[in-house]
């Protein structure tokens, strides 16, 4: 009996049949890993992002002792697929391999999707909206940002305020998505 059917002793997670035949590129996986992935995504990856919007850390130090948490578990993965663990295999080759996106990447995912919601009225959050400012440029020009922002934000408190983060963010991707005209697709 393994470590997960002792912790959740009243889940079998052989007998789950969306899981017995689970296929990733020709190969029938163990139904255990799909189980390991699934019940991270569902239970460890939702704390680690609970209010990202707000708290979003900015430090590289605790954003690597975050994603440390997800890179543990896609090298236990490994493991249990492979039998050994080579220490020189790429964490984020192993992250496209098990189909997790880098959580700072799901967390400026998540600040383009709120400020999507707001500008289109699919969030009513006046407040925010109120504060949003839009750069409308005198004359045409390619070379223009979606939203304003001051040059240079006066402390790190302001830096990564979620409005300015937010902007941040959306004005590095304006070129990729339009946030009036395109659409919401999941």
């Amino acid at each position: 009996m393994n470590l997960i059917q002792v912790m959740l002793g009243w889940i079998d997670i052989r007998e789950g049949s969306e899981f017995v035949r689970y296929k990733l590129h020709e190969k029938i996986l163990d139904p255990t890993r799909v189980c390991i992935r699934q019940l991270f995504i569902s239970l460890v990856r939702s704390i680690l992002e609970y209010a990202s919007l707000i708290w979003s850390p900015y430090y590289q130090c605790h954003k690597y002792s975050l994603q440390r948490i997800q890179n543990k578990l896609v090298c236990y993965m490994y493991y249990k697929e492979q039998g050994v663990y080579d220490a020189h295999v790429s964490r984020t080759w192993l992250c496209e391999k098990y189909k997790l996106v880098k959580l700072e990447k799901r967390r400026e995912i998540f600040n383009n999707l709120y400020l999507y919601k707001v500008v289109n009225g699919l969030i009513d959050d006046q407040m925010f909206l109120s504060r949003l400012h839009f750069n409308i440029p005198t004359y045409n020009t390619r070379a223009v940002n979606t939203f304003y922002l001051p040059s240079a934000a006066q402390n790190n408190t302001q830096l990564n305020s979620p409005l300015y983060r937010m902007c941040m963010a959306y004005n590095r991707v304006q070129h990729q998505c339009d946030i009036f005209s395109d659409s919401l697709s999941y």
